[in-house]
């Protein structure tokens, strides 16, 4: 159910006299979840909702669809023509001077760049400003439902079996000299989540030797490679349980087919651990001492990590993205590389820390997923992994 009191008091945190929400043929995913909108109702026309920091809702709807937010509350106001549509937002819109909409200022947050250029123009020129909705999304988007951590904490608990049972059938197929590729490897995993209840939105990542070194490898069938001794694996999963309001996790971790780990191996593994650890206890500290925190600073403190040690530019993506109902959600992303992101760590949210380093031979990802509960942040899934695995150990 829509809480207006709470919106309003998230507008005067923001100094934003209004939120005005704006769809067309559903391209705004937010308005139509924070707003609930019917899923059967037919809109083809435009409508726009503004919730004011003080006093009553009004609606903005065509007047062939004239119940189009019905189910919202606050005052009605229709249109017909391009002209009296004009006209009425500037009805709406001029006694005000600050307003957010679903608009990063250069893209910046693509999570939340729903509005269209030309959408944009035409609010400004009633004479607002307008600027980012972001935090009011994380707000009301990105904080987990009650239930929320304890399905995440168990889908990270199966995934932490699951990626030591890949190791071990990895092992296993080496040892007794079968054939398994990194597709194989891959359906091996898939199998495992549908046996614990398990959904993804795209199946994992198996990676050896060079392909590790892609962040985003795909094995194929008609393509992966075999896995032998010797080779560096590395193990990207995500997946949630198939109940209403389930939360994703999703970790990294890496491995040899070997009794004793390559030095090299080992070099980059701990400085990409030391960059995760180090974004951790920056978060912890800030939250211990009642500091605010934002996404971009915990990117500077890994990237700072892996950049001293000389292999900054093998860090080739954000230090972390938003984890909730879907892998990639609306909240801060722990980003100061593909955007900066200046929204707050703020109660509720989940995110991963996964630094990396790629390398034409090999990459090296850790991945943690830390969700922040009674203000205090928690890592998932314990112990998190601190050396490469040695899997024919």
């Amino acid at each position: 159910m829509l809480n207006i009191e709470k919106i309003q008091a998230e507008l005067a945190l923001e100094n934003s006299d209004g939120w005005l929400f704006y769809n067309f043929r559903d391209l705004d995913q937010s308005a139509t979840h924070i707003l609930a909108m019917p899923l059967d109702r037919m809109l083809t026309r435009r409508w726009f909702y503004l919730i004011p920091q003080r006093g009553e809702p009004v609606k903005l709807v065509h007047r062939i669809e004239p119940n189009a937010l019905e189910h919202l509350p606050g005052s009605k106001r229709m249109y017909s023509g391009w002209k009296q549509l004009h006209r009425e937002l500037w009805n709406i819109l001029s006694p005000l001077k600050r307003i957010c909409m679903q608009y990063s200022p250069m893209n910046a947050i693509p999570y939340v760049s729903y509005v269209d250029a030309g959408t944009l123009e035409l609010v400004r020129s009633t004479g607002v400003e307008v600027h980012s909705s972001a935090n009011l999304i994380q707000s009301f988007e990105a904080v987990w439902p009650p239930e929320g951590i304890q399905s995440h904490e168990n889908a990270a608990q199966a995934l932490r079996r699951i990626v030591h049972e890949a190791f071990a059938h990895a092992g296993s197929a080496v040892k007794e000299q079968r054939t398994l590729t990194e597709y194989q490897l891959q359906q091996f995993i898939l199998d495992k989540f549908k046996q614990e209840g398990l959904i993804c939105n795209h199946p994992p990542i198996v990676a050896v030797n060079e392909h590790s070194g892609n962040p985003h490898y795909e094995p194929l069938p008609e393509s992966s490679s075999l896995i032998k001794e010797n080779d560096f694996l590395l193990i990207d999963l995500w997946a949630k349980y198939t109940f209403p309001n389930a939360i994703y996790a999703d970790i990294t971790w890496v491995g040899e087919l070997a009794k004793t780990v390559h030095p090299k191996h080992v070099e980059i593994f701990t400085i990409v651990r030391n960059a995760r650890d180090a974004a951790l206890r920056l978060i912890q500290e800030h939250f211990a001492a009642n500091k605010p925190i934002a996404g971009y600073q915990v990117d500077n403190q890994a990237r700072e990590v892996i950049e001293q040690a000389g292999y900054g530019q093998y860090f080739v993506h954000r230090t972390g993205h938003s984890i909730g109902q879907e892998d990639h959600w609306k909240g801060v992303n722990m980003d100061n590389f593909e955007t900066r992101d200046e929204r707050r760590l703020i109660e509720g949210i989940g995110f991963s820390i996964e630094p990396g380093i790629y390398l034409p031979d090999f990459g090296v990802r850790s991945e943690i997923n830390v969700y922040i509960h009674n203000h205090t942040p928690y890592v998932s899934a314990l112990p998190s992994q601190n050396e490469v695995i040695p899997i024919l150990a």
